[in-house]
């Protein structure tokens, strides 16, 4: 009598089982870079906006103060976290009314952990001035966060949550 080779329904059902667990593992770790991924590009998109302030005080831009027979003027500039998902850059105008700048809402689930915060930038290099660390976290799980730190001189890094922001 001859033999059929192949597979047994056994063997089958191993490797079927071994490639779902493999699958599993796999979707859950894109999962969280994924979810790393947007808190990050998050935390970029704010420091973009740190930098343009920084920029538009040190050069004097009063293109957001607006005047009708008068000469704008600009003090400094500041990034206003006004809640958990809103910031905008805010001038400071001496001469002229202030326009600010409001940015889009944050994502879900990435959120402030400070809800208000200011970061105010003076110009002619002077560097920076109030909340001295922004600490941005997926509001379903605190441990996944990241900090953008902004040192007196006006540098900005960005931190990971296991660092933490010095003290000021």
């Amino acid at each position: 009598m001859e033999q059929i080779k192949g597979f047994t329904l056994i063997e089958l059902l191993v490797v079927v089982t071994i490639m779902m667990l493999f699958s599993g593992l796999s979707i859950a770790y894109f999962n969280e870079f994924t979810n790393k991924q947007k808190l990050d590009g998050i935390a970029r998109n704010v420091i973009d906006v740190l930098e343009l302030a920084k920029k538009k005080a040190d050069t004097g831009d009063s293109s957001l103060c607006a005047g009708v027979g008068i000469t704008p003027r600009v003090d400094k500039y500041s990034v206003v976290v006004s809640s958990s998902t809103e910031y905008k850059l805010v001038p400071t105008c001496l001469t002229g009314v202030p326009t600010s700048i409001p940015y889009p809402t944050l994502k879900s689930p990435i959120v402030f952990a400070t809800p208000t915060l200011a970061v105010q930038f003076s110009g002619l290099n002077i560097g920076a001035s109030g909340a001295q660390c922004i600490k941005l976290q997926n509001s379903g799980d605190a441990n996944k966060c990241t900090y953008i730190n902004i040192q007196s001189t006006g540098l900005i890094n960005l931190l990971s949550c296991t660092d933490t922001c010095p003290p000021p």
